[in-house]
């Protein structure tokens, strides 16, 4: 079982959390009896119970599967004991004494990530100290509260104190503790909580638990191989770490030098790097969206191709533009869209200029939000959008609530195809996001917290729309977002007018969208192409996983 296991660590690495199912899965074969040979010399578990004294006490429960003929299946009650944590006066804590005192919050100290070694306080000897210290040869692990989920145990092997949110598993002589410890790993508490309002772990969750005991030469031969396993897992993590993190690195100094490109032959040999390695390179889902980001901003500041011969277009619609106030704009972009130093988003090719979008705005308005039903609409009754109809790069109508029917509808709020709309508040990376309103059903309205923007001749909507996603955008409304938290921000409808705007020739916006449209789609094929390879790397593993617990 062992060396089919070894054979396809490859395989079950390679797919979605392979590494965590790899480490699951060495627990479950190590207690199972499928981890390594059974020796027909080994004392069998039974006799070893009789031999420390037990009697022969089996599992009340349905036993969960057949073992090796030499174990047993026996209860965590007739082997091991449970201690919980004592709750001691602050006054008792002390930066230095005879015994750690452990908190839940000290399993996560460095060091402790197997067997507890130290604590951010101590506790010197007291009247009564003997009775409530947790033994050596335990596990302690969270008995309270949402800590309960992250599931850690891990291991005492010298006397210490705990607090009353901890319980200990502690365990015989007899028994390897270092096995003891792979059964429980193996245990999800959470599953176990019988609290009510607070999660809670009594007694009586873990003592009828069925425990499968392997002869004590078996336990520790099981101990040694469950180490050898998990020491090749932490090589392959290391491994995927490392080349997760070179990666990385690749895809941003690829795009760095996209980004970066100081003239057009210099941006034009980046460009093609990429693409000659362009299904090498974009693998993963961080790599895809981080090109998404590059070729919104290489569009949106005149870089993803070359449009010098359209800049004629462009002379007759900057005539119409405010100048003062372009001129203002320009002189004060480093601050405006947070660019650090000579940047080459602040240079526009000729024809381009830096505007306000006041200055393509005709007419702008807000919603209205009436205390609504706790519904969406349904039928022909009208509603009110919710901004997450606005948050997520596309129109969504389905994202509103119904106007209660005492209430007569505001027809001046009612969203139309074609509409430019765009948030006031939301969470940090969506406030501000925008949408263009391909269709929409009759009868729904913009809440106060969406805005609408009609929009001049000079500017194409979907170039507004790109330029809105870009990173340079994104950079402006989080230096002038209001807000106390993260959960909520929100921008003025007078600031989000004075976005700074790159105004490229309208015969050029289009051509833009219609470019980044096309790279776009090849990004959402990359994706796909992703999601399928995922999907068949975890079909291939959960395969060979199933086959290893045969």
């Amino acid at each position: 079982m062992t060396a089919l296991l070894v054979e396809h660590l490859p395989v079950i690495a390679s797919a979605p959390n392979g590494v965590k199912k790899l480490r699951d899965l060495i627990l479950q074969l190590a207690v199972m009896g499928k981890l390594v040979p059974q020796d027909p010399s080994d004392e069998p578990a039974l006799q070893l119970l009789r031999r420390v004294g037990l009697p022969l006490k089996m599992a009340t429960q349905r036993e969960p599967l057949r073992l090796p003929a030499c174990w047993c299946w026996t209860t965590i009650e007739h082997i091991a004991s449970l201690k919980s944590g004592t709750s001691l006066p602050s006054a008792l804590e002390l930066p230095k004494g005879d015994y750690l005192y452990i908190k839940v919050s000290d399993m996560n100290l460095s060091g402790n990530e197997i067997e507890i070694t130290c604590s951010s306080r101590y506790v010197s000897e007291f009247p009564g100290v003997k009775d409530k210290l947790i033994p050596a040869n335990s596990i302690i692990f969270p008995k309270r509260g949402g800590a309960i989920a992250t599931n850690k145990k891990r291991l005492v092997t010298g006397p210490l104190l705990a607090d009353s949110n901890v319980m200990a598993l502690s365990c015989p002589e007899w028994l390897d503790l270092r096995y003891l410890h792979c059964w429980f790993l193996s245990v999800d508490l959470w599953k176990l909580n019988s609290g009510t309002s607070v999660p809670q772990i009594n007694n009586k969750d873990i003592l009828p638990l069925s425990f499968p005991l392997p002869p004590r030469a078996e336990q520790h031969r099981i101990v040694a191989k469950v180490d050898e396993l998990m020491a090749l897992c932490d090589r392959l993590d290391a491994q995927q770490s490392d080349a997760e993190g070179a990666h990385k690195q690749i895809v941003k100094a690829l795009l760095d030098s996209l980004l970066q490109s100081i003239n057009q032959a210099d941006f034009a040999n980046s460009w093609e790097r990429i693409k000659q390695n362009f299904h090498v390179i974009f693998t993963t889902e961080s790599s895809i969206h981080a090109l998404r980001e590059a070729l919104l901003e290489v569009a949106v500041t005149g870089r993803l191709e070359d449009p010098s011969s359209f800049s004629w277009c462009n002379k007759q619609s900057l005539s119409e533009v405010n100048q003062p106030t372009s001129f203002a704009i320009e002189e004060n972009l480093p601050n405006l869209l947070r660019i650090k130093g000579d940047q080459p988003d602040l240079h526009l090719p000729i024809g381009w200029r830096w505007v306000s979008l006041r200055d393509l705005v005709v007419k702008s308005g807000s919603g209205w939000s009436p205390s609504c039903e706790g519904r969406p609409r349904v039928g022909t009754e009208w509603g009110v959008l919710k901004v997450s109809a606005v948050s997520w790069g596309r129109f969504l109508p389905e994202m509103n609530k119904a106007l209660p029917s005492r209430l007569s509808p505001r027809p001046d709020c009612e969203v139309n195809e074609g509409d430019f709309l765009i948030s006031r508040a939301n969470t940090k990376e969506l406030v501000a996001r925008s949408v263009v309103v391909r269709k929409c059903p009759p009868r729904l309205m913009m809440s106060d917290k969406i805005v609408r923007l009609q929009l001049s001749d000079l500017i194409d909507k979907d170039f507004l729309q790109l330029y809105n996603n870009s990173s340079l955008a994104r950079a402006y409304y989080e230096r002038v977002a209001g807000g106390t938290s993260s959960s909520m921000k929100n921008v003025t409808r007078d600031q989000i007018l004075a976005l700074p705007v790159p105004l490229p020739p309208l015969v050029v916006q289009q051509k833009l969208v219609r470019i980044v449209g096309e790279w776009f789609d090849v990004c959402d094929n990359l994706a796909s192409q992703m999601a399928q390879s995922i999907s068949l790397s975890e079909d291939v593993a959960s395969a060979v996983l199933e086959n290893c617990l045969l």
